[in-house]
């Protein structure tokens, strides 16, 4: 009862599971896997599981067979509890081939069955809205009769399901169990079927109260097993997580190392660049500097000693002279034999200057080594 909350979302867990494509694909990989043992040990682990079946043959004599798929083993009559029960507890707990399913076997004369249609939404409440529509479909109530269902068949198209019911009534099972108790038997399952060959329906009318678990050890076995894969998944996992962080730290650590040699690298070129442009700025500064110095050299070599000048600019590759000369005219004859402007040229108009007594005059001319940069030399 405690786990009541529980019942429904599993029910609906194992209905999505049994209609997905896992059961097919775990039969698939199972039979693939099996084709790799050796033969003994293949037929051994898909052998079907052993099952005892138990059946009511009269009012006071019970039969009662262990089977393995369709082969009887062992097979007993019953009929007293005090000299039949050991034997019958012998049979069922042999540690050797141990019983996997205890069913109790009705005869399908006993057992009312029908298939029904229910809109696809009854899916969820099915056994609820079964027992309420009980006594539409059979001649019983739901409080007369044990019952059970499975879905035959799905439309998704209409959403309509169908659903076969299997109806006993609680009168007939009762007394079967209770006469299987006076030899000390409990079963997990009720279900009906053929009671020469064992082949059942697929029900079980008996109430979750009512059901003895067996312990399958295989299905232990296979839940250990599947534990302890997934533990060890996730201590794969894990460690492989722990070495990405490793990794991951290992990496960081050269990304800074990296970082600060590429900072250092960029530093240095910063330099160097300073350097060059240092160096760029020296030179041309001193290559201007020489130029300067011999224009200045020929200009006061060439010019007669009745001349001065007042200024000269140094303007990209042009040389501009302004100043005071008795014989103005005369003094873009002299510079043209010079050798390091040409092509003098007088800007503007000689005036006189009224204080000296000279003509005032403005050259302008070329160098013949073109220089780099502008400078300005004042008198």
């Amino acid at each position: 009862m405690k786990f009541a909350v529980l019942e429904k979302p599993l029910k609906r867990l194992t209905d999505v599971y049994a209609r997905s494509w896992v059961p097919a694909f775990l039969h698939w990989w199972r039979q693939e896997l099996l084709g790799c043992l050796p033969e003994q040990l293949r037929a051994r682990l898909s052998a079907p599981p052993l099952r005892a079946i138990a059946r009511r043959q009269a009012d006071d004599v019970l039969m009662i067979r262990k089977q393995r798929g369709d082969e009887v083993l062992h097979e007993l009559s019953l009929s007293d509890p005090e000299h039949d029960g050991a034997a019958v507890l012998r049979m069922l707990n042999d540690p050797g081939d141990p019983v996997r399913r205890r069913i109790w076997l009705l005869s399908t004369q006993r057992v009312l069955r029908r298939r029904i249609q229910l809109p696809a939404a009854a899916e969820e409440n099915l056994q609820q809205i079964l027992a309420f529509e009980m006594d539409r479909q059979t001649p019983f109530t739901a409080a007369q009769v044990y019952f059970d269902s499975r879905i035959a068949k799905r439309d998704s198209a209409t959403q309509q399901i169908w659903v076969d019911l299997a109806v006993v009534p609680r009168s007939v099972l009762d007394a079967d169990l209770e006469a299987a108790r006076r030899f000390r038997l409990d079963f997990d399952v009720a279900d009906a079927g053929d009671e020469r060959t064992g082949e059942l329906w697929g029900f079980n009318f008996l109430p979750q109260s009512q059901r003895v678990g067996v312990v399958d050890q295989r299905t232990r076995l296979n839940w250990i097993l599947g534990l302890s894969a997934f533990a060890l998944l996730m201590l794969v996992m894990s460690q492989h997580l722990d070495g990405r962080r490793i990794a991951l730290a290992q990496l960081s650590e050269v990304v800074v190392s990296e970082e600060l040699e590429a900072n250092s690298v960029r530093e240095l070129e910063s330099r160097v660049k300073d350097a060059i442009v240092g160096a760029n700025f020296l030179a041309e500064r001193k290559c201007t500097s020489a130029k300067v110095i011999k224009v200045m050299f020929e200009l006061t070599q060439r010019l007669p000693n009745d001349t001065w000048l007042e200024r000269i600019s140094f303007i990209g590759n042009q040389v501009q002279i302004q100043g005071q000369s008795a014989e103005a005219n005369k003094l873009i004859g002299l510079l043209q034999k010079a050798e390091t402007v040409m092509n003098p040229q007088v800007q503007g108009v000689i005036q006189p200057d009224p204080g000296t007594g000279k003509d005032r005059f403005t050259v302008q001319l070329d160098l013949k080594a073109q220089a780099s940069c502008d400078v300005e030399v004042s008198a």
